[in-house]
């Protein structure tokens, strides 16, 4: 499960996110940012943020923008 995003360490800091490495592109909006431990799930963490972008997001198949922004989830392909 090592190539799995799950596994991959995030890192929060004045440059932006990186996940696993690999920085996150789009503005963090400023305040944004919750880290806070998971309910229930020893060991395990919840990250929240809202990013900022000059593009348009790509919706993955299968997963639609609702009316108020929230997205449908869509069905792993990995």
């Amino acid at each position: 499960m090592a190539d799995y995003a799950y596994d991959q360490q995030i890192e929060i800091n004045a440059d932006g996110i990186t996940i696993g490495g690999t920085q996150v592109p789009g503005l963090i909006d400023e305040g944004s940012v919750n880290v806070y431990r998971a309910p229930g799930l020893p060991d395990h963490w919840i990250v929240t943020t809202t990013f900022v972008t000059g593009k348009e997001p790509i919706v993955g198949p299968g997963m639609t923008v609702r009316p108020g922004g929230s997205v449908t989830p869509g069905l792993r392909t990995t």
